[in-house]
């Protein structure tokens, strides 16, 4: 089983399956629902917030066979940005801008296989209800491809909360930007 720490936040998990034509939207979901949904349609996503229960951090990895070091990076969150390839899948880790100004971030956490992409963030975040709207639209481009199109929009999502941060640090230096 994962060891989490123990003031990690309670563990929910949110679904979104989709495809062309359709989407279902899961949320307080468990393991069982993710398995049974994967394949179902084109995508599925899996978007673990809070890292406070190991043994379903465990039962994600054995439903979708992460790589048990990855999982232990997850739950540990001082890893350094990085991309690791397992073969079945690729772990990716980032890091996001933290609610506070300053140089604080947090580490996300993303699996990304054929047709799934699961992150894992020890906080809530906006980032499924940021693409949200992208995703319910059965004409956006985000509905019409890969996992991979969705694992790079969750990394654009993380890499544009950078600008405003950056730029608020510009105007504090007196740097015009």
């Amino acid at each position: 089983m994962v060891v989490v720490h123990e003031s990690a936040r309670p563990s929910c998990i949110s679904l979104v399956s989709y495809g062309p034509d359709e989407i279902e939207v899961v949320e307080q979901a468990t393991v069982a629902q993710a398995k049974a949904l994967r394949g179902k349609r084109g995508v599925l996503w899996v978007h673990v917030e809070g890292l406070g229960n190991g043994q379903l951090i465990s039962e994600l990895g054995d439903a979708f066979s992460l790589h048990s070091l990855a999982l232990e990076d997850c739950a540990t969150l001082h890893q350094q940005v990085k991309v690791e390839d397992y073969g079945n899948h690729l772990f990716i880790v980032s890091r996001m801008i933290g609610d506070t100004m300053g140089h604080d971030t947090r580490q996300l956490s993303m699996f990304l296989s054929e047709q799934v992409v699961i992150t894992l963030h020890d906080e809530p975040t906006k980032l499924l209800s940021a693409l949200r709207p992208r995703l319910t639209d059965s004409r956006s481009q985000l509905r019409h491809q890969g996992s991979d199109f969705l694992a790079d929009a969750v990394l654009d999502l993380v890499r544009d909360q950078y600008f405003p941060t950056a730029n608020a640090h510009f105007r504090q230096l007196g740097v015009a930007r």
